[in-house]
């Protein structure tokens, strides 16, 4: 086996429990030696490999029994696949891909990417409120040791707990879930900006379900603002329109110009029910 394929396993997989190099490198080797193996620069003791394997939560032997970085590169488009079918809500062709292909979820970070996004589509397709629950609370305890630090995979499971949650009515879980989330997020390094959008446009749904028009209006703009800084789209059509909702609801005058934002994203995103569904906001509200 070539060692650069032991160096990407072992990047990919300290990527996934959300560990910097110099994390990982704690108790067995220096950071450089992390990032030498990492590039396949040097090949690592057994030892070391061994350690590192422990501290990832992965059989040693794994490491020599991937196979090349194609089955990788496919399991990652897998992922990718599942993730798009749950954003445009498809969630009867996710599950399907889950089900098919549950022999590729064979380590635990797989097991658990699987868990939570049935947890997801059990909800969503059927209404299964406790079984999709159970698949989440399990997928989550995979990993998650009880401490106040969660890795960038746990807060986005505890981001999808908390969407469960409120879409089922328990606003106060959901809540709680989600500040945790986000407090937690604060010391994750480098943790994706699409997630922290997430959290803090599903932070104001909550809030607007409350009737916390001004605490939700106050989220929105966390999450505007992160698209904005990071020059990215996602979800922010969804936060203008939260934005003027709860504007109007405040009676604040500039509702309409954030709804008629927000109607331009959607329809350049090609999201023409949402697009639609602000239209008919804005023609009832008409003064």
């Amino acid at each position: 086996m070539q060692y650069d394929t032991i160096g990407f396993n072992v990047r990919y997989y300290r990527e996934m429990k959300g560990l910097t190099q110099k994390q990982l490198a704690e108790d067995i080797c220096t950071q450089a030696q992390i990032s030498k193996i990492e590039k396949g620069d040097i090949i690592p003791l057994s030892s070391t490999l061994y350690e590192i394997a422990k501290k990832l939560d992965i059989d040693v032997n794994y490491f020599f029994q991937i196979g090349e970085h194609e089955r990788l590169d496919y399991i990652e488009e897998l992922k990718d696949e599942i993730r798009k079918k749950i954003r445009d809500y498809d969630y009867k062709d996710a599950m399907e891909t889950l089900q098919s292909h549950e022999k590729f979820f064979n380590t635990i970070y797989l097991q658990q990417f699987h868990l939570w996004h049935l947890g997801i589509c059990v909800y969503h397709l059927y209404g299964n409120y406790n079984k999709a629950m159970e698949y989440i609370n399990e997928s989550l305890a995979i990993t998650y040791r009880g401490s106040k630090i969660y890795t960038e995979r746990e807060i986005e499971i505890m981001n999808s707990m908390a969407i469960i949650q409120y879409s089922e009515g328990n606003c106060k879980e959901a809540h709680e879930n989600l500040l945790k989330a986000i407090n937690a997020s604060v010391f994750v390094p480098a943790l994706k900006p699409h997630i922290k959008v997430r959290m803090w446009y599903n932070l104001s749904n909550i809030l607007t379900m409350e009737n916390r028009y001004k605490e939700s209006l106050q989220a929105a703009d966390r999450g505007i603002q992160i698209c904005v800084r990071e020059e990215m789209m996602y979800l922010l059509g969804e936060l203008l329109f939260q934005k003027g909702f709860c504007e109007r609801k405040l009676d604040v005058k500039l509702w309409k110009r954030h709804f008629e934002q927000a109607i331009g994203i959607f329809e350049v995103a090609k999201k023409e029910h949402l697009a639609e569904m602000a239209k008919k906001e804005m023609e009832h509200n008409k003064e």
